[in-house]
Parts: C-alpha cells; structure tokens; sequence
C-alpha cells in the first residue's frame, strides 16, 4: 500500500467580510473589537451555535440539489463554471459554497484561497482540524486564524474552509467569522451528504478512505477507488491531499491522482499526476507493450522524459489487497515490483510486504523505508504507523465499502 511515499474562484478578503453586507457586518467588527483581553479572545473563538433548519436548494442550469441549514433562504448566484450559493448559521457572516462544474484538486485549492486572502490579512495560524467524509468521499476542513487592520488597529478573525473534492459538482465553502468551527464543519457535512446531482458516476465496487495524521494533528487523507469493467479489467483510482503546517501561519499542500488498469496479468496502463502548492511535479502517463515491457513518457519538474523498462508483473494496489485477503492470517514475505514516480519515473521500485499471521499485521517497505499496518477482519489494513524522524505519521480507515 503505497502512502505518501511520494478554473477556481479566489476570493479578496473584502469579498469575504461584505458578501453579505449591512448589519452583519457591523456587529461582527463591534464584537472583535471588544474582545480585547485573553478570555475575551479565547471566548470568542470557542463560539458555536445550534444548526438552523434546512432549506432544500435546487439549481438546475447546473444539474444539482442540495440542503441548506439555513435561518434565511439560500441566495444563489450562477457564475462562470460555478455556483455561489450564500446561507446563514445564524452568526454575524453568512456562510458560503462554491459547487464547481469541473473537478479541483483539494489542496491546490486551499493553497490559491488562502494566496488570495494573504494580500488582506495576517495568518497567524493555519491548520486542518477535522478530515471526515460524505458520501464515500474526503472531507477537509481548515482553520486560518489572522490579524486585520481596522480603525482601531489589528482585530483577529478566523476563516474556516471546507472541501470535497467531488468528481461532479466538487463543493468548496467557507466562513469567515471567530469560532463556531465545529457549527460550520456540522453545516458544510449537512450539504455534502446531501447532494444529490443529475448525472451520477458510475458506483465502484470497492472504496476506502484514510485520515492520515502527525502527532493527533489530521494533516491530509488518502482514497481509493475500484471499479470494474465486466471484462476482467479493473481500474483503480487513488486521490491523495496533504495539508501540512509549515510555520506560523503557513500551510504546504500537495495533491496526487494516480488512474491504474491492471487485469490478472498485472498493470496495463496507467497516469500519474502530483501537483505541490500550485507547481506540477510530474504528469506521466505509462503504457504496457507487449507481456513484459513499459513505455513512460510525460513531464517530470516541467522537463519532457520517455523511458522503458521491463517487468515480469507489475503489482498495484488491488493486486496487494487480493494477495493480503488471500493469504489471510498466514506468515510470509514478498517482494512485488510497483511503479511510483515520486521514488523514481523512469522505473518500478522493489516492494517487499512481510505479513506477520500471530500478529495479524504487515509491513510495507521500500528501501529504508518501512510502514507497518494492523489488518482488519477482513484481512485488509485498518491502521498504520509510518516513522518519520522522531515523529510518526498515523492512517487510520474512516471509510469502506464494497468487496474485491
């Protein structure tokens, strides 16, 4: 199992602060300008408040509903590849959603939001605080606290953002107020279980999404879709986004699509694209030719590579989930070779998994590098500990469904 070895709308802050404008507005400056002292500061951002109804929401000209937890009705605007939909929790600022006719990457998207607002505030912090999902599909949520002029002088402030990055209608919402964290994570999740869109993917056979963390702090997650296409093939999609605070007030993201069709003789094709902040790190696509060979070819750090190589069965992750729930409750160890671009482009990689039967765990090593996950009774991975430096970088499953 492979974990981490390896048209969007920003918005000017004044766009966050008046979208709503009038009175909302100013009793929200008058209530961070009085919070002056310690308590009064703490006080304010642990604010949270009841969810108001839902109001259901249906835009057709872009092929979706949704429900709103909403004291006042929705107010949607249709934009040029996405919908604006304004809502109110009851707090001083509206809440707010983009639902995008294309899809996103997640942590490019943070990345541009948060470059958007830095022109207007001072983050002091910016971190995730809560990686959940809605209908079998991540989502993210981050906390920018930071320090805005006012004519008083500097007022503290907190943006919280929200993303599922959805193959249709991917949906991105956020709330610029002091505290109710915890009110907008529980709105944006009423909205994000609740879509429901005219044109419907395809439903894999199988999926799983982990949470990954670093010392109890979530930091990005990784998903795994399968689907089968009836004719011996299978395609496996994997969604990976990081989300790691790098300093005060700074956030490094990066984000990774791998798309792998394999049948019972190994991979046949695959692409590969990762992406760090905003900057493409690789965009491969690779092809089998004829029972052993591999052909690469694409951009690697902007720069054109082909390359060839030979493999007598190159594994993927499906083919690893197979050989774990074959070989459930046994001993033993072998080494698979599996393609990775973030370890090397131009070849496959030697992949040693050693299963531990009494134990019921394997570990997954490649070179010096070595994860060790605990097996569920299905026989698959439930969790995992990966060492890095002092530290540990903890997955666990929070979400699965279907069979292989």
């Amino acid at each position: 199992m492979r974990f981490w070895l390896n048209t969007f709308a920003v918005i000017t802050l004044p766009g966050l602060l008046t979208a709503c404008g009038g009175n909302g507005e100013a009793k929200s400056a008058t209530e961070r300008e009085a919070a002056n002292t310690p308590d009064e500061l703490n006080a304010l951002f642990r604010r949270e408040a009841k969810l108001p109804k839902s109001t259901s929401v249906k835009v057709e000209s872009a092929g979706f509903e949704a429900e709103f937890p909403s004291a006042d009705k929705p107010v949607v605007e249709i934009g040029d590849g996405f919908t604006h939909i304004l809502f109110s929790l009851g707090t001083e600022e509206p809440a707010q959603c983009f639902f995008y006719n294309d899809t996103v990457d997640a942590g490019q998207s943070m990345t541009k939001m948060l470059a958007g607002l830095r022109g207007n505030v001072e983050f002091t912090h910016v971190a995730p605080y809560r990686i959940s999902t809605a209908q079998g599909l991540p989502l993210v949520f981050i906390e920018g606290r930071y320090l805005a002029d006012s004519e008083q002088g500097k007022v503290a402030g907190s943006i919280k953002l929200g993303i599922t990055p959805r193959f249709v209608t991917p949906v991105l919402c956020f709330l610029d107020e002091p505290g109710y964290a915890d009110t907008f994570a529980s709105a944006m999740t009423t909205v994000a279980e609740s879509i429901r869109v005219a044109e419907p993917k395809a439903e894999p056979v199988y999926s799983e999404i982990w949470g990954i963390s670093i010392e109890d702090t979530p930091v990005g997650y990784q998903m795994l879709q399968v689907h089968d296409a009836g004719d011996g093939t299978v395609t496996a999609i994997s969604l990976s986004a990081s989300f790691i605070p790098t300093g005060p007030g700074e956030l490094s993201t990066s984000d990774n699509v791998s798309v792998i069709q394999s049948d019972s003789s190994g991979v046949l094709k695959g692409t590969f694209l990762e992406v760090e902040g905003t900057e493409v790190s690789h965009d491969l696509s690779m092809t089998r030719q004829g029972k052993t060979g591999y052909v690469v070819s694409g951009k690697m750090q902007g720069k054109e590579i082909k390359s060839q190589f030979k493999a007598p069965t190159l594994s993927d992750d499906v083919a690893f989930y197979r050989y774990l729930q074959k070989n459930r409750g046994k001993s033993g160890k072998v080494t698979v070779l599996e393609f990775a671009p973030s370890l090397d482009p131009t070849a496959p990689s030697k992949v040693t998994y050693e299963l531990d039967g009494p134990n019921n765990t394997v570990s997954h090593s490649v070179g010096d590098v070595s994860s060790k996950s605990k097996l569920g009774e299905a026989g698959l991975p439930e969790t995992m500990i990966l060492p890095i430096g002092v530290r540990e970088l903890k997955g666990a499953v929070i979400h699965r469904q279907g069979s292989l």
